[in-house]
């Protein structure tokens, strides 16, 4: 830290992944060999570390890759291709519908296909990322082995992947499951850093602020985000009191729900435009 300047390090998704950004994971406990071998990182936390700068590892549990074995055993039970008893555990790992899911059924979520079958499984992003059925005893104990693996590598803490989707935007039900994942990582690490992805719609994000209630430490501050976001908005209107008057009404929020939050504020992520072009145009003005 004494020569980069930096205190910490956040690594997007590492896990063995088909595609290039590792948002379907194949192997929650594996390192993807583009990066090198677990050996690697082992060497990569313990030297940063010795530089005081802690390192944070995206965790996506919202949903695997459809390649996982997880998925594929769940599969191979509830479409009747392998009814072992080393697959039943897994059968309820993911949400499955039998017969294409018709708007009568009211049922939330996009839902998918698997293979010729007459089942359907709800993957909201992709048919490559099959979402985790959270309320399942099973996923939430394999959840608790793979932070705690993580956590006993070293790693400081997580960011969270698609947190409004855990439930598909109930935002109650996110809550609750957020607070019981802050509560797993601390009680195994009390220090441990958490941010949050919560990307709302802007008619929904003055709820944002009741997720500090999950105890989470942190959520990405997407309303400062982007050439139409807070701190874009300020310096083009040259506006620093209508800022500093909306930022302090945030931070009101997020006290309110919880003492300690901390507001993880951005200019730009990997899934947006990058803040270069609207700053420099900005600069030209």
């Amino acid at each position: 830290s004494k020569t980069l300047g930096i205190s910490g390090l956040w690594l997007m998704p590492i896990n063995p992944s088909p595609s290039y950004h590792g948002y379907n994971v194949s192997n929650y406990y594996g390192i993807e060999s583009d990066y090198g071998t677990l050996n690697d990182f082992e060497n990569l936390v313990s030297v940063a570390n010795d530089n005081d700068i802690s390192i944070i590892i995206d965790l996506v549990i919202n949903h695997s890759g459809s390649d996982n074995p997880y998925f594929q055993k769940s599969a191979a039970y509830v479409t009747g291709i392998n009814r072992s008893a080393e697959n039943e555990p897994y059968a309820d790992w993911y949400t499955w519908h039998e017969g294409e899911v018709t708007p009568s059924e009211n049922l939330k979520g996009t839902y998918r296909r698997y293979q010729s079958t007459n089942w359907y499984y709800l993957a909201n992003f992709d048919s490559s990322m099959p979402d985790f059925n959270l309320d399942s005893e099973g996923v939430r104990s394999e959840i608790t082995n793979i932070a705690y693996y993580w956590l006993d590598k070293g790693v400081r803490g997580f960011r969270l992947d698609a947190t409004t989707w855990f439930y598909e935007n109930d935002h109650q039900k996110n809550i609750q499951f957020l607070s019981w994942f802050n509560t797993m990582v601390k009680s195994h690490k009390s220090d441990a850093y958490i941010v949050g992805e919560a990307w709302l719609d802007s008619a929904d994000y003055n709820k944002l602020p009741d997720y500090y209630a999950s105890g989470v430490d942190s959520f990405f501050y997407f309303a400062g985000s982007q050439s139409t976001g807070a701190f874009a908005t300020g310096i083009q209107n040259t506006n620093g009191e209508w800022l500093a008057s909306t930022l302090e009404s945030y931070y009101n929020q997020l006290f309110a729900s919880n003492s300690t939050a901390l507001n993880a504020s951005f200019l730009s992520n990997h899934d947006q435009d990058r803040s270069s072009g609207y700053a420099a145009f900005y600069q030209m003005l």
